[in-house]
């Protein structure tokens, strides 16, 4: 391994390389402002030789806190390096507006990019269904969710990870939601992608409930209309955000 981290950490990185029980150094080298470290894993292990993952020890752990969404409170664990750690966005307060409109139950629903895990838990506490697949290129995000799913009642059996770039859960039984926050740093392009094969995943009549900034959800709208396999049964606006819903016709599933 070669890692390079600023000289105002150095300390710190030697004492936790110097005694973790199977590194060897091999390199520290100074530099302007930076350090370079390489070192290997000599195979030895302390203890009982069962490590623990970052994430179970808590390291990225932030606050425990009650969230309010209109009637609802909910408990959640947030950590570090992911927003909405202690309020919601408002296109996620948005987003779970419309979930809260949807009175139908479904077996399977499917949450892209879940974030903290917000989304999940209200969908979970409302609408119960049989297992719940978060899609996400953020590894800490779907083990976060997942968590805050658990700890909120929904056992581990039910929840599904699907750890992929782009959205692809095309294998198991058809969703009938999905429902998300969509990523406007990829571009409009990847968004419609994004929709394009949560279609393909839909089982007819299935819902997609998703929220975003007004000028990307125009923009989707501006391909989606193209497609005969969607329709729009509603959209909100809300101080710049935008919430869209749509349905999967019976017709047929996956965008062209």
């Amino acid at each position: 391994m070669a890692v390079v981290v600023v000289a105002a950490i150095e300390s710190m990185v030697k004492n936790i390389l110097e005694n973790t029980p199977g590194i060897a150094v091999t390199l520290h080298q100074a530099r302007s402002g930076h350090v370079v470290f390489h070192y290997r894993f000599d195979g030895a292990s302390g203890g009982d030789g069962h490590y623990v993952k970052g994430f179970e020890r808590g390291v990225y752990d932030r606050n425990d806190l009650s969230f309010h969404h209109h009637d609802m409170i909910y408990p959640m664990r947030t950590v570090r390096g992911l927003p909405e750690f202690d309020s919601l966005h408002y296109r996620t307060g948005l987003l779970l507006d419309g979930l809260r409109d949807i009175e139908r139950t479904s077996r399977r629903s499917v949450v892209i990019n879940p974030g903290q895990g917000h989304v999940p838990v209200v969908l979970w506490r409302w609408l119960r269904p049989d297992s719940i697949v978060l899609v996400d290129r953020d590894l800490l995000s779907l083990r976060c969710s997942r968590e805050n799913l658990v700890l909120n009642g929904c056992t581990e059996e039910h929840v599904v990870l699907k750890h992929v770039v782009g959205f692809s859960v095309s294998e198991g039984e058809p969703a009938g939601l999905v429902t998300g926050v969509l990523r406007e740093d990829e571009g409009p392009g990847a968004a419609f992608e994004t929709v394009k094969n949560v279609a393909g995943c839909l089982a007819p009549e299935g819902l997609m409930v998703l929220a975003a900034g007004s000028t990307a959800i125009s923009r989707l709208m501006e391909r989606i209309k193209e497609e005969t396999r969607l329709e729009v049964i509603e959209m909100t606006k809300k101080r710049g955000n935008r919430l869209i819903i749509l349905r999967a016709r019976s017709t047929g599933l996956s965008l062209s």
